[in-house]
């Protein structure tokens, strides 16, 4: 059973005088029988789950149902049996005589006086010309010149994003580009170190944006990792400070640029780095 499903327990029903289980498997093999031509076909565990009863109570309901006549069986070897619900004559009649007797009734008098069905459609006014007087209307004819007129379907718009939507929008781009500069740098100090440091790692990350809301662009992290691995990549010992901490550490990436450009403006001074 579906969560849209549904079954129809109309008031003629309410009156046959059935058990809430008998009633409501009456209904839900009515509501697949009640044209004339089809059966039901489903299965007892399917009414079960419908009455909330156990398949040995559906059996009960089925067989009481048919014992008062409100129930056809039909076997076909090799396939569930199928059952369609009979209306009591009795009903049928009174149903008949009320739709009879109500031209607007919504109520089929002979095939299904349960079965809903809308009166038959009037062909509308297509011009305003054909429209009965009404001085509250006809004042905004001019006004609304569609009116009475098939206007064609219009596109649906979609709707502005709210000031929420905007900034979580424009959060994860800002954060999305944060991401992308950080892989860069790690990339390219992977390159320069033959080393293999995550870039998705969220301290490097924010270590490297943390530097370059300070001023630094990518020409100035590139001038820091070439000085560390050059300085140190030959030593042992200071190779294993070759590392993102190290590096974009508030207290010594500066530092770090500040003398690789000291020793590319002034190579004799590169004796003192």
């Amino acid at each position: 059973m579906k969560n849209t499903d549904y079954i129809s327990i109309q008031g003629w029903m309410t009156k046959l005088g059935l058990k809430p289980a008998e009633l409501i498997c009456y209904s839900v093999i009515h509501g697949f029988s009640r044209d004339g031509v089809n059966w039901f076909s489903g299965t007892q565990e399917y009414l079960a789950e419908w009455a909330q009863v156990t398949t040995r109570s559906v059996r009960s309901a089925i067989n009481t149902l048919t014992e008062k006549g409100l129930l056809i069986s039909k076997e076909t070897p090799g396939k569930p049996t199928c059952y369609k619900a009979k209306i009591p004559a009795d009903v049928e009649k009174c149903n008949k005589k009320e739709a009879e007797n109500d031209p607007g009734s919504f109520f089929l008098p002979m095939s299904d006086p349960g079965k809903n069905c809308l009166p038959p459609r009037k062909k509308l006014p297509t011009t305003p010309e054909n429209f009965s007087a009404n001085k509250y209307r006809d004042k905004y004819i001019d006004k609304y010149s569609y009116l009475g007129t098939e206007s064609p379907e219009q596109p649906e718009q979609p709707e502005p994003p709210t000031n929420e939507e905007s900034t979580k929008a424009e959060k994860s781009a800002k954060e999305k580009e944060k991401r992308k500069f950080a892989k860069e740098v790690v990339e390219y100090l992977n390159h320069k170190s033959g080393k293999r440091f995550s870039t998705k790692s969220k301290q490097t990350i924010a270590a490297i944006n943390a530097r370059r809301e300070e001023g630094f662009d990518i020409a100035d992290f590139k001038l820091a990792i070439d000085w560390c691995c050059e300085t140190w990549g030959n030593d042992p010992k200071m190779r294993e400070y070759i590392q993102p901490s190290t590096i974009f550490r508030p207290r010594n990436f500066e530092k770090y640029v500040n003398k690789t450009v000291g020793v590319k403006k002034k190579p004799e001074l590169a004796c003192f780095y």
